[in-house]
């Protein structure tokens, strides 16, 4: 998803891209979606850095299991701590720095 528009590749996704925009509102369940276990959300820049992302709007994709964000400016565990907000369920969330050249 990018400026809050989702794409599916392929008939039965196992993954998602999302960006902070998806985030902003509630996923609905799609069955496009019935097997995407893991998302990938892009931090863009640093800005994006001092948002929150609410976990609890990826309700929609119910075989979740893995959320990994991406830096693409740097980044720290602690900043992403902060900006993740969850009450649902516990993921398993994995961070990489990604900075472009």
């Amino acid at each position: 998803m990018n400026g809050g528009v989702l794409k599916v590749r392929g008939e039965k996704p196992v993954r998602a891209y999302l960006d902070l925009n998806s985030l902003s509102k509630p996923i609905s369940r799609n069955v496009a979606f019935d097997n995407v276990e893991l998302v990938v959300i892009n931090i863009e820049n640093q800005s994006d850095l001092f948002s929150k992302i609410n976990l609890d709007n990826l309700s929609g994709f119910t075989k979740l299991k893995y959320i990994q964000i991406v830096c693409r400016v740097d980044c720290n565990q602690n900043q992403i701590s902060n900006a993740l907000i969850s009450s649902l369920k516990n993921y398993v969330i994995i961070y990489s720095v990604e900075k472009q050249s």
